[in-house]
């Protein structure tokens, strides 16, 4: 009935349909729903601070992503609903129900998102030729049935009050509500994730950083590996972490190195980061609009700042630039080398 409803609202509940959607408000507004004692391992505040979270880095209240490493709380009513996505790069969600009436979840396992990518683009494709971003907006929906015809697997969970649900990297899900509830929610990483996040960057470079993500993988790795001997990360994630972080690490010495060939006497001077502009959110690229976590260019003339993946960084037709670096290519190496050692005393 609910799909049914949205293809053809009946002319009585057309008004209630259109405000129908989960209400949500920021902790520090509302709070969480759970009592605030973190011990409790199942408290939706406390499962960032676990061991092997890569979130523990985020106990700074200028470090907190509401929503993604600290809870959402959310009000729904009858036929509120979420419409088809994937969580932010695509991390796992664990999903709570503290009270009211039930909500049914549609889910697609994250082994099928390129056929559900195809199969919804084919369906709405004169929206996606003019708002190629459309998926992002989270404003799609689409019948399981039709989903199930187009050999989409699709699966259905009734939540109930004291139900968890969690969904997993890559599986797009949907859903509404049966009548007023409160739920909850946040995302969680862990180091087996860090292949995953590599895979999305990846995907939207492609598609020209149509969104830009929640939070920096770069900031989320290297401040790991820089904090390892404070938080609680056994030897195996810490191997991932190293991983990853000669990867990343990798990448920002050859585009330093390629920026100084390419931009030559144009790059004036090489400086750190200002005091102020320390926290990763602060420095955003004018290009792709992604964050500058490791360094950024600034032209002198018009104040650009730009990532140093792009060509250009300012319309100037002379610009005089500065470059600007959270760690020299020597702390780089050193962070390496913390964690190598770090890895060395676990595994004794």
């Amino acid at each position: 009935f609910f799909f049914l409803m949205i293809r053809r609202p009946p002319r009585s509940t057309q008004s209630r349909s259109s405000a129908a959607s989960d209400v949500y408000k920021r902790q520090s507004e509302y709070g969480s729903a759970f009592p605030g004692n973190f011990k409790k391992p199942l408290n939706l505040n406390a499962v960032n601070r676990a061991p092997n979270s890569l979130f523990q880095i985020s106990k700074d209240a200028g470090d907190l992503i509401s929503g993604i490493n600290t809870p959402w709380v959310y009000v729904g009513m009858k036929w509120a609903s979420f419409c088809w996505h994937v969580e932010d790069l695509h991390m796992t969600s664990l999903n709570y129900l503290h009270k009211g009436a039930q909500k049914t979840w549609y889910v697609v396992p994250g082994l099928h998102k390129e056929r559900f990518d195809a199969v919804i683009k084919a369906r709405y494709a004169e929206l996606f030729a003019k708002k190629p971003d459309l998926l992002y907006q989270i404003t799609l929906m689409m019948s399981p049935l039709e989903l199930l015809d187009a050999r989409v697997p699709v699966f259905r969970v009734r939540q109930q009050p004291g139900d968890f649900v969690i969904t997993f990297p890559k599986a797009y899900h949907a859903g509404f509500s049966h009548g007023f509830n409160i739920g909850e929610a946040v995302n969680i990483v862990t180091a087996d994730w860090l292949p995953i996040a590599r895979e999305v960057m990846h995907a939207h470079s492609k598609e020209g950083f149509m969104k830009r993500t929640s939070f920096s993988v770069q900031w989320l790795v290297l401040e790991n590996l820089a904090r390892s001997d404070e938080l609680m990360l056994d030897e195996e994630t810490l191997v991932q972490l190293l991983e990853e972080g000669e990867k990343l690490i990798k990448e920002e010495l050859e585009v330093r190195e390629r920026v100084k060939e390419i931009y030559g006497r144009a790059i004036k001077e090489e400086a750190s980061f200002p005091a102020e502009d320390r926290r990763f959110f602060r420095n955003i690229c004018r290009v792709c609009r992604n964050f500058c976590y490791l360094s950024y260019l600034v032209c002198l003339g018009c104040k650009a700042r730009g990532c140093l993946a792009h060509v250009t960084v300012c319309s100037c037709l002379k610009p005089t630039l500065r470059l600007h670096r959270r760690y020299s290519n020597e702390e780089l190496k050193a962070l390496l080398q913390k964690a190598k050692r770090m890895i060395e005393r676990k595994s004794r």
